[in-house]
Order: structure tokens, then C-alpha cells, then sequence
């Protein structure tokens, strides 16, 4: 290419294989060597090993695509989470406030029964998450280990 083009070729990379078999990219510069009438007469070849680099790249690529993937995962599980605790609180809330204004029944009435397991319910609800997220925390900081 360097002979028909008469053009030098620039920091491209190329791959070129040991006499291991080993697989190195090289970032290379070819330029033509002229004769004295100015014809291409040979090709000086300048090569530097890039090998460490490029895979120090791939695996830079592939930890930030987990990062990526697990921030995904976070995001995912704190709207899960976000909603899991907001139904039992919105019950809690709406059940006490129903019982505190006494808008509803006067106190004593069968309807607080229900009112009161319904907060009852949706806060032992809560608890059970709360505990699961604690347990998942300490797990994950090795501080509790996984029952097998």
C-alpha cells in the first residue's frame, strides 16, 4: 500500500502475532523510503506495543458497563422499594388520620377495629421490609453471613 500510494501511513493499529501465538496490537507509522529519482525504493516501519493498553481499555469498558448495569439495578430496586413502603404508609396514614378527626364514626365504633388491624397490617408490613433491607445491608458489608 505504502509503494502504490507513494503516501505514509500514520498511528493506525494492527494486530501481529508472536512467535508464541501471542496476539499484540501495535500502533504503527510506515513511511516511504525514496531511491534518488524519488520512486518508493523501501518502507521504513516504526511499531510500538500497545498490547497492556488496549486491554487495560477493554477492561476499563467492561467495569464502567457493571457500573453502569449495577447502578440499573439500584435504580430499579429503590423505585420498587419506593412504592413498597409508600402503600403501607399511606395506609397507616389515612387509617390514623380517619381515627384522630373521628370524621368518619364517633370512637368506639367496629369501624376503628378495622381501621386499627389495617394500620397494624400495613406497619408490621413495613417492618418485615425494613428488616429484609437491614439484613440484605448486612450481608452485604460481611457482617451476616447467608443461611445455606
Amino acid at each position: 500500500e505504502i509503494f502504490q500510494t507513494n503516501t505514509a501511513k500514520l498511528n493506525y493499529e494492527e494486530s501481529w502475532h508472536d512467535f508464541n501465538g501471542d496476539q499484540h496490537t501495535l500502533l504503527t507509522t510506515k513511511v516511504p523510503l525514496h531511491d534518488k529519482s524519488g520512486v518508493p525504493a523501501n518502507v521504513v516501519t516504526v511499531s510500538l506495543d500497545i498490547s497492556n493498553q488496549k486491554r487495560a481499555e477493554i477492561e476499563a469498558l467492561a467495569a464502567k458497563e457493571h457500573a453502569e448495569k449495577s447502578n440499573q439495578a439500584k435504580s430499579t430496586f429503590l423505585a420498587t422499594m419506593s412504592h413498597e413502603f409508600r402503600m403501607p404508609l399511606n395506609a397507616i396514614l389515612g387509617f390514623s388520620e380517619l381515627i384522630r378527626s373521628q370524621s368518619s364514626r364517633p370512637l368506639g365504633s367496629d369501624k376503628y377495629d378495622e381501621y386499627a388491624n389495617d394500620i397494624h397490617d400495613s406497619g408490621a408490613h413495613l417492618l418485615t421490609l425494613i428488616n429484609d433491607i437491614l439484613d440484605i445491608s448486612a450481608i452485604e458489608a460481611g457482617k451476616r453471613h447467608t443461611v445455606k
